[in-house]
């Protein structure tokens, strides 16, 4: 298969993706508005509002360098042959300035395929993002009131825990690390004293070699430490296009790998979002907790 046919396919099938309740076709002939001839269109997007019909012509080229104003100028005599409403031009190279300029004034999109399939244009691709780590050290506070002998265990984690019922509660460590993973403790960078592990009334045997429970009040000192990391994740999948005329790209879906081992090891720390070197995609949330003795 020619490359140009390649290309074609290609960006046939990310405006499938992109639109796909429109009709979209590769290699069409078309008329012309005089109905004297007919044009070849690499790939038509036709879709319908209503008693209307529109129409959107794309114009692929394989070219070794970027295009220049020509080739705008060439399109755009394309686009008002056939009477479209809206023409792209798409080049994998890339457009020159004049080209840029062109193409604005005359409302035609320039774009390049962005796709991580294998193909001659797969591109591996990054994006700018913050990773915002909340780090939480949790301590343990234990209070009792008890009017027989207590033995107090020298890892609270292997005490005897029981609920209202006497039936025996999760372990104690295991429940304060779901807590603050599950978000039931304040994130908000800080102390954050006297937080709750278990709900309701807690009962703890007042030793190993009795069958006496007794109500004790457990809470959480959690420290929390936050702080901001930036970098570019890898995009392992993306189908999409660059605009040249924002800079941005334009895709429906995309799947991407933050490596929390390589974040804390190669990126760098900021001190706010706002300090970031550029606008980062998105703000990744982590939750990170310790025990402390």
């Amino acid at each position: 298969m020619k490359d140009s046919i390649a290309l074609e396919q290609l960006v046939a099938r990310i405006q499938s993706q992109l639109a796909p309740n429109s009709k979209v076709e590769h290699n069409v002939d078309l008329p012309t508005l005089d109905g004297k001839r007919t044009r070849q269109i690499d790939v038509l997007v036709t879709d319908k509002i209503g008693q209307y019909e529109f129409r959107i012509v794309i114009d692929c080229k394989d070219h070794a360098k970027r295009l220049d104003v020509r080739e705008v100028g060439t399109f755009q005599d394309l686009v008002q042959d056939v009477g479209a409403h809206r023409g792209v031009l798409v080049s994998p190279q890339g457009f020159t300035s004049g080209a840029l300029d062109r193409a604005k004034q005359l409302r035609i999109d320039l774009y390049s395929p962005i796709d991580t399939e294998p193909h001659k244009w797969q591109v591996s691709a990054t994006a700018p993002c913050i990773v915002d780590y909340r780090s939480a050290a949790i301590a343990i506070k234990f209070s009792v009131s008890s009017p027989h002998p207590w033995v107090i265990p020298y890892d609270m984690d292997d005490g005897d825990f029981f609920d209202e019922a006497e039936s025996r509660r999760p372990r104690l460590i295991e429940t304060m690390f779901s807590n603050w993973f599950e978000g039931k403790y304040p994130t908000e960078a800080g102390v954050h004293e006297d937080q709750p592990i278990y709900e309701g009334t807690t009962l703890m045997r007042v030793n190993p070699e009795s069958d006496l429970i007794m109500p004790v009040e457990l809470t959480a000192s959690v420290h929390v430490e936050q702080r901001y990391y930036f970098g570019h994740a890898k995009i392992d999948k993306i189908s999409g296009f660059l605009d040249h005329h924002t800079g941005g790209v334009i895709t429906n879906a995309f799947e991407l790998l933050v490596d929390h081992e390589e974040v804390e090891s190669s990126w760098n720390i900021i001190e706010s979002i706002e300090d970031a070197p550029t606008r980062p995609l998105f703000v990744s949330t982590g939750l990170i907790a310790h025990r402390l003795p």
